[in-house]
């Protein structure tokens, strides 16, 4: 007698087409996140494209682009100290945030009381969709995107050399080197490194500080890399950012003493130090900068979490990814807007 036929799959056949659908996935993944990330990119380049359109428009009106920062002296510390409005706060209207630059209250500092409604609101057109997107380390709206303030790592100042810096007044005529080829905006990151805390951390997008500034003097993505060139370049002392204030022997202000408007404002969450007090007698020196050395004064340079490099918008309103290996020398030239010196424009 014959035996009925089985319709049914062996132990082996099963395990056959697990192992070739395993195989199919592990193909297809990379290939998905790569769709991903494209789209992400692409939308980070669109905001940064919005910026570079914001400040030509503010530059149409005004005949000079915002000021990077705004103070009465420099250096500008990365400290919660000061006037320190930023470029963004100028450009509120041109990126559809008019209500915004109305609550701002102009006749104060970024840091006081009445502007702090204004500098816990989390823009949409300052978010890179590769990155975290909310609050920054402060718990203030924080900000993927920075202006080009210098081509090389130096305090942000008056006589920097980059579009934006302290109370700068460049107009479209004042590049010299051409717009296609200066850097306007740059993507950076955050990292809650002790180099970075006491370097100012980030104080959010209305604070014309770090937070808001950065320069080509420092290789792309390697600001917040723990250990990377620019705790390197600090340490050998490539980077001298002066002496240190003089050691008057005296205890800083108490807090109750100083007036209300020019205290620091803390918007992170209750319980938490405060790291960007002026008057936070802990404050640590970080390990990877030596002694006699300012922290807050150090600034950074630009990067992202896109893979292998950074994107920039141009002063022509072009958008382009620079990759982490570009020449040291091509990319310092693109910070400064008038140096005069050949660029390929490719």
């Amino acid at each position: 007698m014959q035996r009925p036929a089985r319709n049914a799959f062996t132990l082996v056949e099963v395990l056959i087409v697990i192992a070739i659908i395993g195989m199919l996935i592990a193909i297809l993944l990379p290939a998905i996140q790569a769709a991903r990330e494209s789209a992400r990119r692409r939308s980070c380049a669109n905001n940064l494209a919005q910026l570079a359109l914001a400040v030509a428009h503010y530059e149409s009106v005004h005949a000079t682009l915002p000021p990077g920062t705004i103070d009465a002296k420099g250096p500008i510390t990365s400290r919660a100290v000061g006037y320190h409005m930023s470029w963004m706060a100028q450009i509120l209207p041109y990126v559809e945030q008019p209500n915004a630059f109305r609550h701002l209250d102009f006749s104060v500092g970024a840091y006081a009381p009445k502007n702090l409604a204004v500098r816990q609101m989390v823009l949409h057109v300052l978010e890179c969709p590769s990155s975290s997107a909310g609050f920054a380390p402060s718990g203030v709206g924080e900000s993927h995107y920075a202006g080009c303030h210098h081509d090389v790592e130096a305090p942000i100042d008056a006589d920097n050399h980059g579009v934006f810096h302290l109370n700068s007044f460049v107009g479209f005529d004042d590049i010299l080197d051409g717009r296609a080829q200066t850097i306007f905006f740059g993507e950076k990151t955050f990292s809650l490194s002790n180099f970075q805390r006491t370097t100012g951390g980030d104080l959010g997008w209305l604070s014309g500080t770090r937070a808001m500034l950065r320069n080509t003097g420092t290789p792309i993505n390697a600001t917040s890399r723990p250990g990377g060139p620019l705790a390197n370049m600090v340490s050998v002392g490539l980077i001298d950012l002066g002496p240190p204030p003089p050691d008057t022997g005296q205890q800083p202000p108490d807090p109750q003493d100083a007036p209300p408007v020019d205290r620091p404002v803390w918007g992170g969450p209750a319980g938490m130090r405060d790291p960007f007090n002026e008057f936070d007698r802990s404050e640590y020196q970080p390990s990877n900068v030596p002694a006699g050395v300012r922290p807050a004064l150090v600034v950074g340079g630009f990067g992202s979490n896109h893979p292998l490099g950074a994107q920039f918008a141009f002063g022509d309103g072009s958008v382009r990814l620079l990759a982490e290996a570009i020449d040291a020398a091509v990319y310092r030239r693109m910070g400064n807007r008038a140096d005069g010196e050949l660029l390929d424009d490719r």
